[in-house]
Parts: C-alpha cells; structure tokens; sequence
C-alpha cells in the first residue's frame, strides 16, 4: 500500500482535501465559510434543467468512481474480478464518459443561447474563464508541487510548466502532467 501512496501523490492529496472539505461540511460554522467559497462568482444568467444536471451528475459519479476503481489497481485487486457483479458494472463506468459531455455541451450551449451581442459574449467568456481556469491552475500547481514536471531531453521542466499554466496541451503539444485535468482542457476546447 505504501507503494501506491508514493506512486500516486496527487491522488492522496486530492482525497485529502476533499475529505477535510467533507468534514467541514458537517459543522455549520465551518459549512457555511465552505459552501459560499465553492458558489458562484457571478450568479448563473440560466435556470437549470435539474432531470438533466442530475443525468450529468449521475454521469460524472459514476466516471470518478470508475476512475478511482481502474487506478487503484494493486489496492483494490480483489474487488476486481469479473465474476462479482459490480465488478462488472464498474468495467463499463468509462460509458458515461461520452453521456456527460454530451449533456455538459447541451448545458453549456444554452448559456449561449442569450448573447446577443459583443457585450453579452465578453460576459459570457469572463464568467467561463473563471469557472474553469482557477479550478486548472490549482491542478497545475499541485502537480509543481508534487515533482510532476520533470525534464526530458525533449523539453525542460519549466517549460513544461509553463506550457500547461498557459493551457498549451489545449493544441495538441502534450498530455498533461495531472491526467485529470484533460476535462478542463476539454472544455475549454469545446
């Protein structure tokens, strides 16, 4: 087990710190500082659809399930066998991977729907730049952190950095250092 900690250090930070968020929801005094610093910045220009932002959240459930079940693999090889039934179903969690983009591109063009002019567009890209891209950043400074950029003979360590500080995987360059971040790369090039 020790050798899956190391291996996977932005894993066990991430599960930390949703763990302590987790905790501090429990109590109001903390909950309430927790909850209004995950709100939005800007308040939403579109009501929401709630039978498809539950599809989309059942969606995203089950890829994060099946994410943390296909990488734990030397944790978790027991649980892994196709004969138990969950198991199986497990296997099959990347299917909703194309399920919620679909929906995610669907809720997204309706919050296009109301720009009407140059304005309006300016609006709409502040509000998704700062949706998306502090959400990135933090991610790009936890894989810094935890020695993910490292050089090669190709390209050095800041450059790597650097390139996906400033969203370059977007074009094709590389994958990211934190594979998780391929959703937010996606969505900005949606």
């Amino acid at each position: 087990m020790t050798n899956s900690v190391v291996a996977h250090p932005i894993a066990l930070a991430s599960a930390l710190a949703f763990y302590a968020v987790m905790v501090a929801l429990i109590f109001p005094a903390t909950g309430a500082k927790v909850a209004s610093a995950f709100s939005h910045p800007t308040p939403p220009t579109q009501h929401y659809l709630l039978g498809f932002d539950t599809l989309r959240g059942f969606a995203a459930a089950a890829i994060v399930v099946g994410h943390c079940w296909y990488f734990t693999y030397p944790v978790f090889s027991s649980t892994q066998h196709a004969s138990l039934f969950w198991a199986y179903l497990l296997g099959f969690a990347y299917k909703a991977v194309p399920i919620f983009c679909t929906l995610s591109g669907f809720l997204i063009y309706r919050s296009v729907l109301f720009v009407k002019n140059l304005d309006g567009l300016r609006n709409y890209a502040i509000r998704r730049f700062f949706r998306i891209y502090p959400v990135y950043v933090v991610g790009v400074l936890l894989s810094a952190a935890f020695l993910q950029f490292r050089s090669t003979p190709d390209y050095s360590g800041l450059t790597a950095f650097l390139s996906e500080l400033f969203m370059v995987p977007i074009f094709g360059w590389k994958l990211p250092a934190n594979p998780i971040l391929w959703s937010l790369l996606a969505e900005v090039q949606f």
